[in-house]
């Protein structure tokens, strides 16, 4: 994604959103990241397709899709509703992109030991 900045451009790489949203999604009790199986993430890499976010390059808004795991028993829609307004705050300010959708699909539960 990049973004016209000064005297310059302003580039910020997949990996960088990537790990913005392992992060927010980490310090978010009742919820997982849903990790890709190996068939898809190598599909990925090799077609350096866009996993996990999309953009509109006219308007420089991010759109994020996000799979989850919900811990079984909480309530999934307050949870979901967490990690779209966390996900949305931190990479707002910390890539200086806007966040136009945070689309999250819950893929399974968890259960907790």
């Amino acid at each position: 994604m990049e973004k016209q900045l000064g005297e310059g451009t302003l580039s910020i790489s997949q990996d960088v959103i990537d790990f913005i949203i392992e992060v927010v999604v980490d310090e978010i009790e009742g919820v997982q990241m849903v990790v890709q199986n190996v068939k898809d993430k190598l599909v990925g890499i090799v077609n350096r397709k866009k996993t996990v976010y999309s953009t509109e390059e006219e308007s420089q808004k991010l759109t994020v899709n996000v799979k989850v795991g919900i811990t079984y028993g909480e309530n999934i829609p307050f949870v979901c509703y967490q990690v779209q307004n966390r996900l949305k705050e931190e990479i707002e300010n910390l890539t200086g992109f806007e966040v136009e959708e945070i689309n999250l699909s819950v893929e399974r539960l968890e259960y907790k030991d």
